[in-house]
């Protein structure tokens, strides 16, 4: 067996545990094969933002005054969240998370000129 394939399913077993958390599974150190006696929790669905994009104008966010939808300039699809100059601006969502876990968070955020301010909560 060559030096490349040997790697190769060094790698495979390595990651081969690793397979359902990519499905959205979980992943286990035993053996394949049904478990005896002993039931697995299933995994946390994943956080579910509605309408992440904005492409359905304000459905599911929250806007204070002086904040809304808009087609200008949006970063990756037709439409952008803006808030105009001054404090208390807010655009917001309650995400609740189905169970315990990690969970990892982005946005993208842009600045209408310089000095620009934000802050994610």
């Amino acid at each position: 067996m060559t030096r490349s394939r040997v790697s190769l399913l060094s790698a495979l077993a390595l990651l081969l545990p690793l397979t359902p958390l990519a499905l959205g599974g979980q992943a286990s150190a035993a053996a394949p094969g049904p478990a005896v006696g002993r039931a697995v929790p299933p995994a946390p669905a994943p956080l579910a933002v509605v309408n992440p994009g904005f492409e359905q104008g304000a459905a599911g966010w929250r806007f204070t005054a002086g904040t809304g939808v808009a087609t200008n300039y949006p970063h990756g699809a037709s439409r952008l969240a803006y808030l105009d100059a001054g404090p208390a601006m807010k655009v917001s969502q309650t995400v609740t998370a189905a169970g315990r876990g990690t969970y990892d968070i982005s946005a993208w955020i842009s600045t209408g000129g310089p000095n620009g301010r934000y802050c994610l909560l």
